[in-house]
């Protein structure tokens, strides 16, 4: 996983947020959203919104004709939702999984992380920038991929982007398996976690003490988290239990009940993490 978190302290405008929370750009009077820019002026935003995965009409509802619009602000609903980053969505989904289950898998990932947990999550979402999360096909021993940037000024996050992947091998993952999806989320956001925790960000409010920074003890807290997150989404009725014959059923199979020694153990008889860690190092 890569995750990059650097300390900006740069100038401020000299305009403040304003309802949204965004910055006004002074030449043009709009607002910043991230992805695109706001014009309040008219009510909608300058751009079409647009997704990482080419779609005729990116996040649209068929059912909900105010989806259509790419220029309305949150389906011209202002004053029940606000839009966080310029995007209505942030959740790309494909031919076997839609944006909206994608979201709801990922955020019952994160839920089952505890409140500190969710509290990450809606801190990234009000950052400025975008963290695309969706599909896409990896190595078959690799059922997720997190590539995440922040920057944070006075303690605070101030911007966020990159991208959450999950692989579509069914070798690595059923991303069909709501379990599957939510287990792969919870584990993809400790990485996300452990960004937070970079001792350049000075984050405050308990954001950087969600998972460690880096090293094998990252890599343990988030087999640890994914296999929580299975036992807690396939006891919930309806759902299924975690895919046994998968790369992902094979880490939370052999998870539970671990000692730290023996994580450690079983995480260097995984050909990617013995390769990266070599001698059982960085702890």
């Amino acid at each position: 996983m890569t995750l990059t978190a650097t300390c900006a302290f740069s100038a401020a405008s000299s305009i403040p947020p304003h309802s949204t929370g965004k910055e006004r750009d002074t030449e043009s009077g709009n607002d910043y959203f991230g992805a695109r820019y706001y014009a309040s002026t008219m009510g909608r935003f300058m751009s079409p919104d647009w997704s990482a995965k080419i779609q005729p009409v990116p996040y649209a509802k068929l059912g909900d004709p105010q989806t259509l619009n790419l220029y309305a602000y949150v389906g011209n609903n202002p004053l029940g939702r606000a839009d966080l980053d310029g995007h209505e969505w942030k959740f790309n989904g494909n031919d076997q999984v839609t944006a909206d289950q994608l979201k709801k898998a990922f955020e019952a990932g994160v839920k089952t992380q505890g409140k500190g947990a969710w509290k990450a999550y809606e801190a990234i979402g009000k950052a400025k920038g975008t963290v695309a999360v969706g599909f896409g096909d990896l190595k078959s021993s690799q059922f997720g991929n997190t590539n995440v940037q922040f920057n944070s000024q006075g303690g605070k996050l101030t911007s966020v982007s990159g991208s959450i992947t999950f692989n579509t091998d069914p070798k690595a993952m059923n991303i069909g398996n709501f379990t599957d999806l939510a287990s792969a989320s919870s584990h993809e956001f400790t990485h996300v976690e452990g960004g937070l925790a970079s001792p350049g960000l000075h984050l405050t409010g308990g954001l950087g003490n969600l998972a460690p920074n880096a090293g094998l003890a990252q890599e343990e807290a988030a087999f640890r988290n994914q296999a929580r997150t299975a036992f807690i989404e396939s006891a919930i009725p309806g759902n299924n239990p975690v895919s046994a014959d998968t790369a992902l059923g094979w880490g939370v199979a052999r998870s539970v009940g671990k000692t730290d020694d023996q994580m450690r153990d079983l995480l260097f008889s995984i050909p990617d993490y013995a390769a990266k860690y070599g001698d059982k190092g960085p702890q």
